[in-house]
């Protein structure tokens, strides 16, 4: 073999090598391993508190029951309605079923209702979603 080439040979093994190795672990990486909170609507147009909503995704591959799960804010917690929240599945949790189906008449997702105000209220201006 030609000097020449040996080096680029050898590169090519080395970037294959890494590319074998490390491609299949960063996919495995940015998938979470739990429930994770993917939206909030803590400032709607319509009435507060009840037109406010939290969406949840399960990305896991396993159904997660929410049952006796409590959602926070920086003042208090309610109790998530029991719901099986299935692989690759979103769930929306509403203050009001009624205020949330005037917003989006057309929805036809996952969609629970606390009919109370989530936790004291989202606010505004800070809070926190736990």
């Amino acid at each position: 073999m030609p000097a020449s080439r040996f080096p680029l040979f050898i590169r090519l093994i080395l970037v294959c090598t890494l590319c074998v190795t490390l491609l299949p672990s960063l996919g495995r990486a940015q998938s979470a391993s739990h429930v994770v909170i993917s939206e909030v609507m803590y400032d709607p147009t319509g009435a507060e508190p009840g037109a406010e909503w939290i969406e949840l995704y399960n990305p896991t591959a396993a159904n997660v029951s929410l049952s006796n799960w409590q959602l926070r804010d920086n003042n208090s917690a309610d109790t998530i309605p029991t719901f099986v929240l299935a692989p690759g599945d979103y769930l929306v949790i509403a203050s009001s079923r009624a205020a949330f189906q005037t917003s989006y008449p057309g929805f036809a997702g996952n969609l629970v209702s606390l009919e109370n105000a989530i936790g004291n209220g989202l606010s505004n201006t800070g809070d926190r979603v736990l």
